[in-house]
């Protein structure tokens, strides 16, 4: 890993911080499109992806006797606040997940549609947010000007 200035604020790129955690700017995936259920304001999801994220792994559940899971890691970033196409306001966020998810979503429908699903009952979890489980997949790689610096 090199060490690439990220440029202002002394912040470093890819490497390790004194807490153990690392600023990354990840690669762009592909974009959601749903709602806040409670404002109707649109919320965009980019799931975009770093390879300092940990790739998916089968897991035994120990409450479900026998059963096996895919677990998947994600970094959630902060809640953005954007403008759609016809200027209205907007939430976005950053899911940042391994490039392998990434691209196997591009792969598999029915991968993608899990990630999804799982992308919206995290941002549920850790904002309170009830996001509409109906979606759009726009053509776009990212929503926003530039992928976000994230720390992991």
């Amino acid at each position: 890993m090199g060490a690439e200035g990220a440029g202002g604020g002394g912040l470093q790129l890819n490497q390790v911080d004194a807490e153990g955690g690392i600023h990354v700017r990840p690669d762009a995936g592909f974009v959601v499109k749903t709602r806040d259920v409670a404002s109707g304001m649109k919320v965009f999801m980019n799931i975009v992806s770093n390879e300092h994220v940990e790739k998916p792994h089968m897991k035994s559940f120990a409450d479900i006797e026998g059963e096996q899971g895919c677990r998947v890691p994600l970094s959630i970033g902060t809640p953005v606040e954007d403008f759609d196409k016809k200027g209205e306001p907007c939430v976005t966020y950053d899911l940042v997940a391994n490039p392998e998810v990434v691209e196997e979503c591009g792969k598999e429908p029915n991968f993608k549609e899990t990630v999804i699903h799982l992308c919206l009952s995290a941002l549920a979890q850790k904002y309170k947010v009830e996001l509409d489980t109906r979606y759009k997949i726009p053509k776009m790689k990212y929503k926003g000007n530039v992928v976000q610096v994230q720390r992991l």
